[in-house]
């Protein structure tokens, strides 16, 4: 009796047949269906020529279905060099499918996403698009405009900056002093600026003494 073969459960049952000679190669056959059968059932096989003297034996929706663990025996019935040969026995095990399908077990990397919770494992990445160098940072920094309306956040650099080529902040090294449009305040070169003076002069004459400035503009 020949190796045990293998089945997916609801499949067609295949049993590959080698065909050998007394020299040990593959030779020349004719699988008979009208006699070929698995044990027990009535299923008429077809055959498939893998090649010479390697043929596939086919039960097409075998009745009643093979369950997992079913273990079949096929009885081969055939001729070779004229020669008959009868019931040479294959068994054939019947297994789960756990294939899955083609959408299961295909991954497309471009339209399927993957969701990681948490990755330790930092080697091995690379990004699709190379990262500006530190260079190439500090050069879009330096190039950046600077405006009120994108560089006016309080006590920022960029704003620091902006004032500075505005109105070079304590304009006429002076702290400005307006008790109508002026506003309370001591931060250091955001209050009491020609743009945004203090209210009063007690404020003022704080920040002169923290910046270094001697002079007061009312």
């Amino acid at each position: 009796m020949s190796t045990e073969q293998t089945a997916y459960v609801g499949d067609n049952i295949k049993v590959l047949v080698n065909v050998i000679d007394s020299t040990g190669s593959h030779a020349a056959a004719v699988i008979n269906t009208s006699t070929t059968r698995l044990n027990g059932f009535s299923t008429v096989p077809t055959v498939n020529t893998i090649s010479t003297g390697i043929y596939e034996v086919v039960f097409a929706s075998v009745t009643p279905a093979p369950v997992e663990a079913d273990r079949l025996i096929c009885k081969i019935n055939g001729t070779m060099g004229g020669t008959a040969w009868t019931e040479y026995g294959i068994p054939v095990l019947i297994v789960a499918d756990e294939r899955g399908t083609n959408n299961a077990s295909t991954f497309d990397y471009t339209t399927n996403q993957v969701t990681v919770a948490a990755n330790n494992d930092k080697t091995g990445y690379s990004l699709v698009v190379t990262p500006p160098t530190a260079l190439q940072v500090a050069d879009a920094v330096w190039d950046e405009i600077l405006t009120g309306a994108t560089h006016n956040i309080p006590t920022s650099a960029g704003r620091r900056l902006r004032q500075i080529a505005d109105v070079g902040l304590y304009e006429g090294a002076q702290v400005w002093i307006d008790t109508v449009n002026g506003s309370a305040g001591t931060t250091d070169y955001e209050d009491g600026t020609v743009d945004n003076p203090s209210n009063n002069i007690a404020d003022a004459t704080t920040i002169a003494n923290s910046v270094g400035i001697t002079n007061l503009s009312v």
